[in-house]
């Protein structure tokens, strides 16, 4: 019978496991003052032997209703009487056996909340943390078993950050741009529709291809790029931009897909700005020289549904240098791709070419790691150097970048850091040499053959079929879709198209 209440606690894997179970002769129990079972495991008791439910009152955890509570170790569950009827809480166990012990001797669902507390196993983290609600963890460690059984607590907590991390990354991302990738389409969509953009091929003849991202790398290099200008095509990120046109170096195209608004200020000031390349899910609409891509936001079937020729820009790469190599390994596989400044690492320090609006503000705000254009910055100077060659270092963060850019044809580069897995290059004459016997190149695009309202009732028809779709958006919102959401999306959609 205590089993069988119990049972409601469990997981899906873990009631598999119970049911191979047997006594593992681990744990003894003996009775509190107050009558109350307390396991006992190597002659060490592990909750108190007075009044156990006490215990609860004692813990102390943050008060953040975005914080999910996974604590190590149920023990007897005394610990968490209090909280599990306040908050939720995910319960991994190191020792199952220790577990299904304590299970089959204390009726724990005389003191815990069931809709609250979860046993799970550590590979189902995903699917029992609520991603929705959710922005981050802490973890509540039973201190006596942590005492006991060190190791196994350790390695418990390493898998499930292991597991954790890399996903709450991605979701955060989606959280906090989730909302501003969806109106950014919808307003580029209207943009579309307008035709005041440039649908006109994408030539490449006779020039090899020298992606400049604004790493330190691109300020070494920038005289040799200068003398050679002419005879290349020179295609830009948007933080590289300021810092070749400061430099007499006009880039044939500029690439971005940051949808937040602090990258018009890569723009400002410019007197004339190159053909322009965006993300659909960019907020950047600033010139009638500018062309639209389209990454891997979900939304993109639509377009595609509606006959419309999308040209890739892989945002899976999460940065937009590791874009641009592969959209030209990509669309254009025949001409040589050479980099400068796409390092993935740190020169002495120095994070960014000098000349970059990024640059610039850092030197000028003291409070830039205050303002909101300090979302990816934060990243990269608050992980710690995972690796240092000399006076080039790393972190966990560039490593990711690297590793997620599969690209099927040789990539050179004039960068010396040992961490972007191109090439070495210290020369351009070979490729310009190279190029020279090439076929010119051209990538179409196409003007949209779509009306607002054909849009809008595709739209409506498959969020009502599938609102996953945008998930990012009720990530966003931090709840899952319901009808009412998706009408009023749908309105926007009428309102913003109008």
């Amino acid at each position: 019978m205590i089993l069988e209440n119990n049972k409601k606690f469990l997981s899906k894997k873990i009631l598999n496991k119970l049911s191979n179970y047997s006594s593992s002769g681990k744990t003894t129990f003996i009775k509190s003052k107050d009558e109350l079972l307390v396991p006992k495991i190597s002659n060490t008791l592990i909750h108190s032997t007075y009044f156990p439910l006490k215990e609860s009152g004692k813990i102390i955890i943050t008060n953040n209703n975005n914080q999910a509570v996974i604590a190590v170790w149920l023990g007897a569950g005394y610990h968490l009487a209090d909280l599990s009827k306040r908050k939720k809480i995910i319960v991994i166990s190191p020792d199952l056996d220790i577990l299904f012990d304590v299970l089959e001797k204390i009726d724990i669902s005389a003191y815990l909340d069931s809709d609250n507390l979860k046993i799970i196993s550590e590979n189902e983290i995903i699917e029992y943390f609520d991603f929705f609600k959710y922005k981050t963890y802490e973890f509540l460690i039973h201190p006596v078993l942590e005492k006991l059984l060190p190791e196994k607590t350790l390695i418990t907590i390493k898998n499930i950050k292991n597991i954790l991390t890399p996903v709450l990354l991605e979701v955060n991302t989606q959280k906090k741009f989730g909302k501003i990738w969806l109106e950014n389409i919808l307003r580029n969509t209207k943009l579309m529709l307008s035709e005041k953009l440039n649908y006109s091929p994408l030539i490449i003849n006779k020039k090899p291809v020298l992606i400049c991202g604004a790493g330190y790398s691109l300020y070494e290099n920038i005289s040799l790029i200068k003398k050679n200008s002419p005879k290349l095509f020179i295609a830009a990120t948007d933080t590289a931009l300021k810092i070749l046109v400061r430099s007499g170096i006009i880039p044939d195209a500029v690439f971005s897909f940051d949808a937040q608004n602090y990258s018009y200020q890569h723009f400002t000031g410019l007197k004339k700005i190159p053909r322009l390349f965006t993300d659909f899910c960019s907020s950047l609409r600033i010139s009638s020289n500018q062309t639209f891509l389209f990454s891997n936001h979900p939304l993109k079937n639509i377009f595609n549904m509606l006959k419309m020729n999308t040209v890739f820009l892989a945002s899976d790469t999460r940065n937009i240098g590791g874009a641009v190599i592969k959209f030209f390994s990509d669309y254009f596989p025949e001409y040589p791709v050479i980099t400068a400044g796409i390092d993935y690492g740190i020169y002495d320090y120095n994070l960014y070419s000098k000349g970059s609006f990024i640059n610039e503000y850092i030197n000028i705000n003291s409070s830039f790691f205050k303002r909101e254009s300090n979302y990816d910055a934060n990243l990269l100077y608050k992980e710690s150097f995972s690796k240092s060659d000399g006076l080039w270092k790393t972190n966990k963060l560039f490593e990711s970048y690297s590793a997620s850019l599969n690209i099927n044809k040789k990539i050179y580069t004039l960068s010396t850091s040992p961490y972007n897995n191109f090439h070495k290059t210290n020369s351009l004459g070979e490729f310009i040499a190279e190029s020279s016997s090439l076929c010119e190149k051209c990538l179409e695009f196409q003007k949209p053959n779509f009306t607002k309202d054909t849009f809008i009732g595709l739209l409506k028809k498959i969020l009502t079929g599938n609102a996953e779709i945008i998930a990012s958006y009720f990530l966003y919102l931090g709840k899952t879709p319901k009808q009412n959401d998706i009408n009023n999306i749908i309105k926007k959609a009428e309102v913003i198209l109008s």
